[in-house]
C-alpha cells in the first residue's frame, strides 16, 4: 500500500507564489509548453509564475476602449500583410514608409465613419492649454510621450516583476524589435 503524504508535506512554494495555494491544473500542447518554460526561462520566473503572470494579464484588456484599439490595430495589422511578400517595414526606408502611407490610408477612411464634428468636447478645455486643443498637437503630445517612454525605460533587472502589456514590461521589448536605442536622458528630452 502506498504511503500517504503527510500535511504540509511536498516542497514549499517560493517567491512571489508563497502565499499561493490555489492549484490549477490544465493540460496544453508541448509546443504551447516548450514556448511558456522558454519565456519563463527569458523572464527569470519559473513557469507557474510566467503562466499566471499571462493569465493575470489577459483579464486586464477589457472595456470598449481596449476593444476599439484592438480592431484598430488588427488592421494594422492585416495592411502590414497586405504588403508585397517580404516587403515589411523592418527591411527598409521605402518599405516603411509604404506601411506608413498604407496605415494613414486606412486611418483616414476610419475618420471618415467617425460621426460629429473634429472639435474638442468643451469640457476638456479647462484642463488643456491652447496650444494642445487641435487634434494635430494632441496627437503629437501622445506620440512625444510614447517615444520618450520607449526610448528611456530601462529593462528590468531579475527578479524584478511587470505586468505583460505595461510599459515597464513591454517598452524594452517593443525597442529592442524596433531597433530603438535606449537613451537614459530621454523622458527629459535630450535625445542624441
Amino acid at each position: 500500500m502506498a504511503k500517504k503524504r503527510a500535511t504540509g508535506g511536498g516542497r514549499k512554494p517560493q517567491g512571489d507564489i508563497s502565499g499561493k495555494s490555489a492549484v490549477f491544473t490544465t493540460r496544453i500542447t508541448p509546443e504551447t509548453r516548450r514556448m511558456l518554460e522558454m519565456a519563463a526561462k527569458a523572464n527569470g520566473r519559473s513557469l507557474s509564475q510566467e503562466v499566471e503572470m499571462r493569465l493575470t494579464g489577459s483579464f486586464d484588456a477589457k472595456g470598449e476602449q481596449d476593444k476599439y484599439l484592438r480592431a484598430v490595430l488588427y488592421l494594422i495589422s492585416q495592411v502590414a500583410r497586405c504588403l508585397p511578400a517580404g516587403d515589411m517595414p523592418q527591411t527598409s526606408k521605402f518599405h516603411f514608409l509604404a506601411f506608413k502611407a498604407a496605415v494613414a490610408s486606412l486611418l483616414d477612411r476610419l475618420t471618415a465613419t467617425r460621426p460629429g464634428p473634429a472639435t474638442l468636447d468643451p469640457s476638456m478645455e479647462e484642463f488643456l492649454e491652447p496650444p494642445l486643443r487641435t487634434p494635430e498637437a494632441m496627437g503629437a503630445m501622445a506620440a512625444t510621450m510614447v517615444w520618450q517612454q520607449i526610448r528611456g525605460t530601462k529593462r528590468l533587472k531579475a527578479g524584478e516583476e511587470a505586468r505583460d502589456g505595461t510599459w515597464p514590461y513591454a517598452m524594452p521589448n517593443a525597442r529592442e524589435a524596433l531597433g530603438i536605442g535606449f537613451e537614459e536622458d530621454a523622458f527629459l528630452g535630450r535625445e542624441k
